[in-house]
């Protein structure tokens, strides 16, 4: 189960190590659909690079910092557009990238929505 963070796992500190070993011990007694869940979760982070991680490990604590209501109204936001075409995501994709550039000098960066499930 812990095969995709074999390569890291050395470098990995221990409190990240206890995280994925509680979560391997859990492992057999999920359902089918939350098995697939953690594999596919797994295999995603251990594709990013560290600077990828971090930079996720950071938007994961900002998001804890807002009031309940506000990351409320993002999880709901994320949910509206998880459940658009992939056609549709591409193209706010598109939009939000190439409106990066002025909205950074005009306004602070928001926190990305909340991933349901992402810790």
């Amino acid at each position: 189960m812990l095969a995709p963070l074999a390569a890291d796992w050395d470098k990995l500190e221990p409190q990240r190590k206890r995280k994925w070993i509680g979560v391997a011990k859990r492992y057999p007694s999920m359902k089918a659909d939350e098995q697939a869940r953690v594999q596919k979760r797994m295999q995603e982070w251990a594709k990013l690079t560290p600077a990828q991680r971090n930079a996720a490990r950071e938007r994961y604590k900002k998001l804890e910092k807002l009031p309940p209501e506000k990351r409320q109204t993002l999880r709901n936001e994320w949910d509206q557009y998880s459940k658009l075409p992939e056609d549709q995501r591409k193209q706010l994709r598109s939009s939000a990238k190439a409106s990066k550039p002025a909205a950074k000098a005009a306004a602070p960066k928001a926190p990305p929505p909340a991933q349901p499930g992402a810790k």
